[in-house]
């Protein structure tokens, strides 16, 4: 993370003091820091780029010996970043300055330093992240020396998020039950479903470059996803099965969907007809088995027992979780 801070660092050197009324009352001068004796200071888990703390070349010098520094820089600091509740996170993230024989190894939460923080759109940038608070610890060391620790507490802006990555997902786990809605007749269940499985494979792709590699909790954001492939998955073993049912008995189906109703003539003329009676006797006016019915009642129920089990995840997944809680 990278920060931009305004520093004041003051210290004394009673060598640099003088007295104001035999210099015509001046009370401060400015010298070339290379000139006199300045402290090194460090940035408590820094980067490469900012561990050393420059201070600033011209440093102010009082006639009481302190010397101070106004310091405007930026400083980019490690931060150990949580994905369980990405992307409706929020991180906190800490760093520190210390001097160079400081022992900060061992150290112990001694008192909290005062810190002003104003919640402010003066220089902020629209990015990513926003800052919500800032705390500040003083820390004592081992040599009983003592350092300001800092945590910086960070929300990440989710909308963006939210259209690119979680509202496709949950589209797409409720357009997968609407498999069952398309007839069995028309062949388009298995394009469907592939399409389904096509969508699902770019999310995966984008979701690993945003994602790390090393996770040490599941993020819900993953289950979401497992839910989206094994509902699909589920999908396509369900249609297999009605599609199977389908074509081992296609002549059914077509015995099924050609019956006519008789007309009033037609019966009187079989009646009349002692042969076409007979013939009548012995072949069955329709299926007893109507296999069309019931392919189209199974579609219905596989179709309400999807629609019913994604609904119970989602609603588990994003009220009953600390996922979207407290954000």
């Amino acid at each position: 993370m990278t920060i931009i801070a305004h520093v004041q660092t003051e210290w004394n050197q009673t060598d640099l003091s003088w007295n104001k009324t035999d210099y015509d009352n001046m009370g401060a001068v400015l010298l070339e820091s290379s000139a006199i004796w300045t402290p090194a200071i460090f940035v408590l888990i820094g980067s490469k780029e900012s561990l050393s703390f420059q201070l600033n070349d011209k440093l102010i010098v009082t006639s009481k010996g302190n010397v101070k520094s106004m310091i405007q820089r930026y400083i980019t600091f490690r931060c150990q970043i949580d994905f369980h509740k990405y992307p409706f996170d929020t991180q906190t993230c800490s760093f520190g300055f210390y001097k160079e024989d400081l022992y900060i190894f061992g150290s112990t939460l001694k008192a909290n330093c005062e810190v002003n923080y104003v919640p402010t759109n003066d220089y902020s940038i629209q990015g990513e992240w926003q800052l919500t608070d800032l705390y500040c610890h003083m820390r004592r060391d081992m040599s009983n020396a003592t350092y300001y620790f800092y945590q910086v507490v960070v929300k990440r802006r989710s909308v963006y998020y939210v259209i690119t990555v979680v509202f496709p997902m949950v589209l797409t786990s409720v357009m997968i039950p609407l498999v069952f809605l398309i007839p069995t007749k028309t062949g388009e269940k298995i394009s469907y479903l592939v399409t389904m499985f096509t969508s699902t494979a770019i999310f995966l792709s984008y979701i690993s470059t945003v994602m790390p590699r090393s996770l040490t909790n599941l993020p819900y954001l993953s289950m979401l996803l497992v839910e989206v492939l094994c509902e699909g998955l589920c999908a396509v073993l369900a249609t297999l099965w009605v599609l199977n049912k389908y074509s081992l008995h296609p002549r059914d189906m077509k015995r099924s969907s050609k019956i006519l109703p008789s007309t009033d003539a037609d019966t009187i003329q079989k009646e009349t007809d002692p042969v076409n009676s007979l013939e009548t006797r012995s072949i069955p006016s329709s299926p007893k088995i109507d296999l069309q019915g019931r392919l189209l009642r199974t579609d219905r129920i596989l179709f309400i027992v999807f629609a019913s089990v994604q609904f119970v995840y989602l609603l588990g997944l994003f009220f009953a979780t600390e996922w979207i809680l407290n954000y």
